[in-house]
C-alpha cells in the first residue's frame, strides 16, 4: 500500500478512537516514509505515531518519537511553527505522564504561548495545549489549579468545534473526573452522562467512548448505585479491550472498577477473577502501575479472606504492603494492617500479629488522613468486614 494512503488512514483511525488500529498502520508506514525522503510528510507520520502512542499510554516509546518529531520540526518548518507547537504539545503530555512535571510544563507553556501568537485564543490548537496544562496539573494532585484549565478548555472547544465533538466530550470527562474525586456528585454525573451521549454517535468501537463509559460507572459507584455501576463496565471493557492496548492503565481501571463494584454488592466470587486478571496486566509495568497493584492485591485478598482462607489471602495483602510509599501511606495502610492481622490470628500467628501492633498504634493516632484513591477506598473499605456468608452455606 502507498505510505501516504497509510498516514491518511492512520490519522482517519486515530480520529475515530480506533487506536490500536491507527498503530499498526502508522508503523507500517513509518519505515517507507523514512526511505522517501519527504521531511515534511515523515514528520506527520511521527507526530501522529507519537500521539497514538501516547493513547495507548505507551509513554516511552511516543516521547522518542516526538523527539524525532521536533528535530524535523525545528529543520524543515522553524521553532517558531505550528508543527513545532503540535509536537510539543504532544511531548509535553508524555512527560506529564512519566513524571517530568517541570520539563512538561515549560514545553507546554511555549506550546501554548506560540499557538496564542500564531493562531489565536479561540482555536482547537489552544484548547489542545491547555487540556494537556490540565491533565498535568492533575497528575500533580493540583485539583485546584486543573480545574480551570480543563474548564478553559471546553469553553474554547464548545465555541470552535461545537458540542458534538469528541474534543469536547474529552473535556467534559476530565471535569467529571475531578467532581467525581471532590465527592460532587451531582456536577459529575451531568457533565459524563452528556460525554456518553455524545462519543456514543462515533461508534461503538470508539476508545473514548469506552472510558466515558468507564468515568460514568465510577461516578455512579461512588453514589451507590453499584449494579448500575457493574452495567456500565461492562459496556465499557469490550470496548477498552478492542481499542486500547492489553496493559491499558485505563482497562485495568475499569477491570477493578467493575470487581470493585462487585465486591460493594457482597459478591466476592464474581469480584476475584476480575481483581487476578486486573494485577495480571498491571504487574507488566510495576513501576507504573504500582497503585494498580496494591488495590488489586486488596481486593483479591479482601475477596479469599471473605470465604475465610486467611491463608491464601496472606501473600495477597503482604504483596499490597510491599506496594506502598511514603506518599501513600494513609487510611489505606490502616485497612491493610487490619487485614494482615486477621489473617495471622487466624492462621494463629500470633508473633507475626503482635509485630504489627505498633504500627497499627500509630496509625490509630493520626488525625490528617487523606484519601488514597476514591476506588482503593472502596475496595479496602471492605477490609474490616470478612464476615461474609455465601448463600448457599
Amino acid at each position: 500500500m502507498d505510505w501516504k494512503k497509510e498516514i491518511e488512514d492512520g490519522e482517519v483511525a486515530f480520529s475515530r478512537g480506533r487506536y490500536k488500529n491507527a498503530l499498526g498502520i502508522l508503523e507500517r508506514a513509518r519505515p517507507e516514509c523514512e526511505s522517501a525522503g519527504d521531511p515534511k510528510a515523515l514528520f506527520k507520520c511521527l507526530w501522529l505515531l507519537g500521539r497514538t502512542y501516547a493513547r495507548l499510554a505507551k509513554f516511552e516509546d511516543s516521547i522518542k518519537v516526538l523527539k524525532s518529531a521536533v528535530e524535523i520540526a525545528s529543520g524543515e518548518f522553524g521553532k517558531e511553527s505550528q508543527e513545532w507547537a503540535a509536537a510539543n504539545t504532544v511531548l509535553g503530555f508524555d512527560l506529564a505522564a512519566t513524571e517530568k512535571f517541570a520539563e512538561a510544563e515549560e514545553l507546554l507553556n511555549q506550546a501554548l504561548a506560540l499557538r496564542l501568537k500564531l493562531i489565536g485564543a479561540e482555536s482547537k490548537e489552544v484548547a489542545e495545549t491547555t487540556f494537556h496544562l490540565g491533565t498535568l496539573k492533575l497528575r500533580e494532585d493540583k485539583l485546584n489549579e486543573a480545574h480551570p484549565l480543563f474548564s478553559k478548555s471546553l469553553g474554547i472547544r464548545e465555541r470552535v468545534l461545537g458540542k458534538d465533538s469528541a474534543a469536547y466530550a474529552e473535556s467534559l470527562i476530565a471535569l467529571g473526573d475531578i467532581y467525581v474525586s471532590q465527592r460532587k456528585l451531582d456536577a459529575a454525573a451531568v457533565m459524563l452522562k452528556q460525554a456518553v451521549s455524545v462519543l456514543e454517535k462515533f461508534g461503538l468501537d470508539n476508545a473514548n467512548f469506552g472510558i466515558a463509559l468507564h468515568s460514568r460507572a465510577a461516578q455512579l459507584l461512588a453514589y451507590g448505585n453499584y449494579g448500575a455501576a457493574a452495567k456500565e463496565w461492562e459496556r465499557a471493557i469490550p470496548i477498552l479491550e478492542q481499542s486500547l492496548s492489553d496493559d491499558h492503565p485505563c482497562l485495568i481501571a475499569a477491570l477493578t472498577g467493575l470487581a470493585a463494584s462487585h465486591v460493594r454488592a457482597f459478591e466476592p466470587r464474581d469480584a476475584k477473577p476480575l481483581f487476578e486478571r486486573a494485577l495480571g496486566l498491571a504487574e507488566r509495568n510495576p513501576t507504573r502501575n504500582q497503585a494498580d497493584i496494591f488495590a488489586c492485591s486488596m481486593g483479591v485478598g479482601v475477596c479469599l479472606a471473605s470465604e475465610h482462607n486467611y491463608k491464601a489471602a496472606e501473600p495477597y495483602f503482604e504483596k499490597a504492603q510491599k506496594q506502598l510509599t511514603e506518599a501513600e501511606r494513609d487510611r489505606s495502610e490502616q485497612r491493610l494492617l487490619h487485614s494482615m492481622t486477621t489473617c495471622y490470628l487466624f492462621q494463629g500467628k500470633f508473633g507475626k500479629a503482635l509485630y504489627l501492633m505498633p504500627d497499627q498504634m500509630r496509625l490509630g493516632h493520626e488525625s490528617n488522613l487523606k484519601r488514597y484513591v476514591a476506588i482503593l477506598n472502596l475496595i479496602t473499605d471492605l477490609g474490616e468486614r470478612h464476615a461474609w456468608h455465601n448463600e448457599d452455606e
